[in-house]
């Protein structure tokens, strides 16, 4: 994979999470789903079954977690399957990329980060950017920003939907993503993956 630590592509998220938990945890088990950083805590809550959550108490607003949702868990990995979700990457440079399902855009020319090119942040409809069907295509060299615009544009909404603040090649200035969505920029012609430096690849 394309990168290293800091950069948009896989190669600078893409881990393996690996648990043991005896009498718990089936060994040998694999789940095919998208996890993060943000995800182990409230997981090591869960599973300390000890201590409970305060946030209705600081938001004065009733939890909607549900008590019962273990009890909803079948034997089946299927059945266990978590829900859709999107994941936001950030990358040393301050270029943003989404992931949903199978794919994953990248708002960026290039890597986002140390790994060359490093490239510009571009968004929709801009020529440039990156998205990659990771399910056939975990290395990311099959560049269908192109091909899929609305798919590019969808997981653009998303990154706004967030609130994230980006940096806009024009003006260098921070703003919304709400805002960067309408804002002039410059455009680049590639609508190919970025060449990169074969030493970066893993």
């Amino acid at each position: 994979m394309g990168g290293d630590r800091w950069v948009a592509w896989e190669g600078g998220h893409r881990e393996q999470l690996v648990a043991r938990w005896p009498r718990r945890i089936r060994p040998g088990r694999v789940v095919d789903d998208l996890v993060c950083l943000t995800d182990l805590l409230p997981t090591i809550a869960a599973a300390a079954e000890d201590g409970r959550s305060v946030l209705d108490h600081l938001t004065g607003e009733p939890s909607s977690t549900s008590d019962t949702a273990a009890e909803d868990v079948a034997e089946s990995d299927e059945a266990t399957r978590l829900p859709q979700r999107e994941l936001v990457h950030h990358s040393a440079n301050g270029a943003f990329a989404v992931r949903r399902g199978e794919y994953k855009a990248l708002f960026t020319t290039g890597s986002g980060g140390f790994s060359d090119p490093a490239g510009q942040d571009v968004y929709p409809p801009d020529r440039g950017g990156q998205l990659y069907d990771l399910t056939s295509d975990p290395g990311e060299r099959n560049n269908l920003w192109q091909s899929e615009p609305e798919v590019a544009r969808e997981l653009f909404d998303a990154l706004r939907a967030t609130g994230a603040r980006v940096a806009t090649p024009a003006s260098g200035s921070l703003e919304t993503a709400a805002a960067a969505a309408t804002s002039p920029r410059r455009s680049s012609t590639s609508g190919t993956s970025p060449e990169r430096d074969s030493s970066a690849d893993g």
